[in-house]
């Protein structure tokens, strides 16, 4: 992204986050909100932009605390 400094110290400041890492939480989200709308797995991966599943599974479970899948399965219990 090519913006300027100034551009990153104030989205930061504002958001209390990095752009980089607004717009991973931002994917992670989108992907949860698709998951329970009955998307699979692979199609929320590409959706999301990520071309492997294995990294888009590693990249959810570490933000989310559970598998793609597994959430998927159970989000009904938790929510």
């Amino acid at each position: 992204w090519d913006v300027s400094r100034e551009v990153h110290d104030a989205f930061r400041r504002e958001t209390g986050m990095t752009f980089a890492s607004w717009r991973h939480a931002t994917r992670m989200r989108i992907a949860r909100d698709m998951l329970r709308e009955g998307a699979k797995p692979s199609s929320t991966a590409r959706r999301v932009g990520y071309s492997q599943l294995s990294n888009f599974s590693r990249d959810f479970s570490r933000f989310h605390g559970t598998s793609p899948r597994h959430y998927q399965n159970h989000e009904g219990e938790h929510e």
